[in-house]
């Protein structure tokens, strides 16, 4: 798998499959999100500054759900699939961006080079079981 850089858009060292927050996703936030979303300033209670005020989440409760960025409010807020869209009053991240946000939470979200990636949540089926009857299937007994 071929990796780019997101500053310099050249191709990552061979090895380099891991996507981490130091490596990676820190240049994006610090580019796009840190002027608002800072120990200082924290809007909406959210600083994105470190991995762990990131995985904190903001007052809205978690913003990164591990192996699924589809359900991340911080990937759909920056991708413009869910309000507020962020950064607010410009443009979503460049897809390059995106695609690196994307793979860091599929990925397990990874701290650093050294991290193991965190267990996604298991999936709850929110079916209902068809109720009993109260009737034995089959023809009926002799």
């Amino acid at each position: 798998m071929l990796l780019y850089s997101v500053t310099t858009h050249a191709p990552l060292a061979e090895g380099a499959d891991k996507i981490t927050y130091e490596d990676h996703l820190r240049p994006i936030l610090a580019d796009r999100c840190l002027s608002c979303h800072n120990p200082d300033k924290a809007k909406g209670g959210l600083d994105l500054s470190t991995y762990s005020s990131l995985m904190q989440g903001g007052s809205s409760g978690e913003i990164v759900n591990a192996g699924d960025p589809d359900s991340s409010r911080l990937f759909r807020s920056v991708a413009h699939l869910e309000e507020p869209f962020m950064p607010p009053k410009a443009d979503k991240l460049t897809e390059p961006r995106l695609k690196v946000m994307r793979d860091w939470i599929s990925g397990g979200l990874l701290e650093n080079s050294g991290s193991k990636a965190k267990a996604g949540k298991p999936a709850f089926k929110m079916e209902l079981a068809q109720p009993s009857t109260g009737k034995p299937e089959g023809p009926p007994p002799m």
